[in-house]
């Protein structure tokens, strides 16, 4: 069976230590021919607030992702720059954060 876009970038993200690094090594692999197609399911999306904390949405893209930050969090000040895929590392150092 041939690895798609999907889960080849879902392994990724159990390994790096943040959803840039991934998406940065889906772009090189796409670059070499090694790898065709984008995301055919959502995938979460992580961010980050103004005066603190994070959560979470899922999006095909970066650009929907932000969209949807945008339309469900905009009064809480998120941080549009921020958004990125969420990444196990990532994800397990936030929630560390509430033991």
């Amino acid at each position: 069976m041939i690895p798609t876009y999907d889960s080849i970038l879902k392994e990724i993200l159990q390994v790096v230590p943040d959803g840039n690094m991934a998406l940065k090594v889906m772009d090189v692999l796409k670059r070499q021919e090694l790898l065709k197609g984008t995301l055919t399911e959502p995938i979460e999306w992580i961010f980050n607030f103004k005066d603190g904390g994070w959560n979470t949405v899922y999006a095909l893209t970066l650009k929907e992702a932000k969209e949807k930050v945008t339309e469900k969090y905009s009064t809480l000040s998120p941080l549009l720059h921020s958004v990125r895929p969420s990444a196990r590392l990532d994800y397990e150092s936030n929630m560390r954060n509430f033991d």
